[in-house]
């Protein structure tokens, strides 16, 4: 282990400890500003929005309810441990909020979208054959500043879909199954239902839910039903986001998750950065076209297949520069999970399947989590392992 994945196990395992008891933080480390921060509590604050006023250092931040005895709270100041506090009534403020339509529901943070997640068939642009029509994905992914990262029907890929999420070379039912690949059409991935979403001053919430599609000459056959539960922070400076996706297979057989190099949780870049170059400096500072960065430190021209924390895509979008960050969660099958980062598109996905295979059986599950961040900024390897270090500590069921 080298040292810096010592130091972030490490603190990281500091973490674990931090909770709330007596009305004191008793954080062991510094919690930083801009940074979703985690909790336990020991009273009872179900009865209305609250805030936390920190009596040290006159901060204060509101505090959300998350699961069981989790809450959390995003500082905008940096907060000592030790520091006390008292817990007050919260009034009604502009938060995290969801438009919910027939179509889709976008997510906005103090009324700037970050998102919008489709539930209509969207049909690829005219001309284009119609097997390439999908719902159940997020495009467009805003940054702050309302740049469009992500592109739901790129040119020469129609088959990817903004973000996403799909299975490449399965065995079903003795036959080879494509989910990912809709040109095959063998396989593909269809929206459900919504089933639930909240507003909220520290955070939103939706829970979607997906089914994976086997198609044959004769039949429709739903194989794998998939809930997305996507929990946004309000936090301005960049936008963060988890994603925790859980599939379960629904049918009367088993699905065989063969070893391939690509497939799983996907992200396809803006169509700006679809003529790509291989100067990464240029593209981390000047009018490059894309390119990528990783917690190891690897860039496009090195970085595939390798096993990342976290990947950056990146590049100029109307002369001004976006990003498109994500992190894996150590509790992910396989961790590290591989990422694929193609040598010449603006897209890479996580998954699992690499070097060895995997059997849903009916009735198994199969669930991963990741942590997305869209800014306008330079990337940042140091916020990227920062935001690391806190998500690792989440429980986030």
């Amino acid at each position: 282990m080298n040292i810096k994945a010592f130091l972030i196990a490490l603190y990281a395992l500091l973490l674990q400890c931090s909770c709330i008891y007596a009305q004191r933080l008793n954080a062991i480390v510094p919690v930083p500003p801009n940074i979703p921060f985690q909790i336990s509590l020991d009273r009872d604050v179900t009865s209305g929005p609250a805030m936390l006023v920190f009596q040290d250092s006159g901060d204060s931040a509101a505090i959300q309810h998350m699961t069981g005895d989790r809450w959390v709270f995003i500082s905008g100041d940096t907060l000592q441990p030790g520091e006390s506090f008292k817990i007050i009534p919260l009034a009604s403020e502009d938060g995290v909020s969801l438009k919910n339509t027939e179509d889709s529901l976008l997510v906005l943070i103090e009324n700037r979208p970050v998102f919008v997640y489709s539930k209509v068939t969207r049909q690829p642009p005219p001309g284009s054959p119609s097997y390439y029509q999908r719902s159940g994905f997020i495009h467009p992914a805003y940054t702050p500043a309302g740049q469009i990262l992500t592109d739901g029907f790129p040119e020469g890929h129609m088959h990817q879909h903004g973000i996403f999420s799909a299975w490449v070379q399965t065995l079903y039912k003795g036959k080879d199954t494509d989910f990912w690949n809709q040109q095959d059409r063998t396989g593909t991935v269809r929206f459900d239902s919504l089933i639930s979403f909240r507003d909220g001053p520290v955070f939103g919430e939706l829970v979607t839910r997906q089914k994976h599609l086997a198609l044959t000459e004769t039949d429709t056959v739903e194989v794998l039903e998939e809930d997305w539960t996507i929990r946004i922070y309000r936090i301005t400076e960049f936008f963060v986001w988890d994603i925790s996706l859980l599939q379960r297979n629904i049918s009367d057989a088993e699905l065989g998750l063969l070893p391939y190099h690509y497939g799983g949780m996907a992200f396809r870049g803006s169509s700006e950065w679809n003529d790509t170059t291989l100067t990464e400096d240029a593209e981390r500072t000047g009018p490059g076209k894309g390119g990528f960065l990783t917690s190891l430190g690897n860039t496009r021209l090195d970085g595939n297949h390798s096993r990342p924390d976290w990947t950056t895509m990146y590049g100029n979008i109307n002369g001004r520069l976006g990003s498109l960050t994500v992190i894996q969660h150590q509790n992910n099958p396989n961790y590290p999970q591989f990422v694929r980062i193609h040598p010449r598109m603006p897209y890479f996905c996580y998954f699992p399947n690499m070097e060895r295979g995997m059997a849903l059986k009916p009735g198994d599950t199969y669930s991963s989590s990741y942590r997305i961040i869209t800014s306008g900024n330079v990337p940042d390897p140091a916020l990227f392992d920062l935001l690391t270090v806190y998500f690792r500590q989440f429980r986030l069921k």
